[in-house]
């Protein structure tokens, strides 16, 4: 155990945006020169431990990366407790409440050493919360409605063209599909332009009810809207 040279304990102070050089290390943005984690001591990074120095075995960048698994997205507070012989400051540090370097050694990450810990019985930290699914955009839906009628009209098209040719037609259901998600006025407009479909039974009636169904639920959206906004 090296020496320590006692310096008062100073206020905890938020560490903004820290970085790990190894798995006993942390620098807080700002300022400047990185501390030593309170009482543990990690696998050194190769070719940092001298000869003759009892030197914690293990997998030095696993070390370092849990660290900062442990720090991501946490709200990090350090208090400055000694000095090392290096002039390094020695300081315990928490991440959300839970004590780093407790944390460090009961997940086998580092060991206790030059210093005594307290951690008792400490839970886990507390896993971040799960990312947000992404905000529908206001563009989104007539995005999507442009694509889907566009659909529907290059579908009808292309059916006709190949009645034309007497090649393989698309079948009827994959059109119905394509007018009940939406693009009916693709449809409708397609239909008429191309001479398609006009008057085949049951597909003109299938389609005729899809759209009543869609005019339906649109006016009863409209309706809701108009009631609120006078309410």
């Amino acid at each position: 155990m090296f020496p320590l040279l006692a310096v008062a304990s100073s206020a905890a102070f938020l560490c903004a945006h820290p970085t790990h050089h190894d798995g006993d290390g942390i620098r807080c943005g700002g300022k400047g020169r990185s501390m030593r984690l309170y009482a543990i001591d990690a696998p050194e990074m190769p070719g940092s431990c001298r000869p003759g120095r009892r030197c914690t075995p293990g997998d030095p960048y696993a070390s370092r990366d849990h660290l900062a698994e442990l720090t991501a997205g946490r709200k990090v507070l350090c208090e400055a407790v000694d000095r090392d012989h290096y002039g390094r400051t020695i300081a315990r540090c928490t991440a959300d409440g839970a004590d780093l370097s407790c944390a460090m050694v009961r997940d086998g990450f580092a060991v206790e050493r030059y210093g005594r810990l307290s951690c008792g019985e400490m839970p886990a930290p507390a896993e971040p919360p799960p990312a947000a699914p992404p905000a529908l955009r206001w563009w989104m839906v007539p995005a999507y409605f442009l694509v889907i009628n566009l659909m529907a009209y290059i579908a009808f098209r292309d059916d006709k063209r190949r009645a034309r040719r007497g090649a393989f037609r698309r079948s009827e259901a994959n059109l119905l599909w394509l007018a009940a998600l939406g693009g009916s006025p693709g449809a409708l407009v397609a239909r008429q332009r191309f001479h398609h479909k006009t008057r085949k039974q049951p597909f003109s009636a299938l389609l005729a009810m899809i759209v009543i169904v869609q005019v339906g639920v649109i006016a009863g959206l409209g309706w809701r809207a108009v009631e609120r906004l006078l309410a």
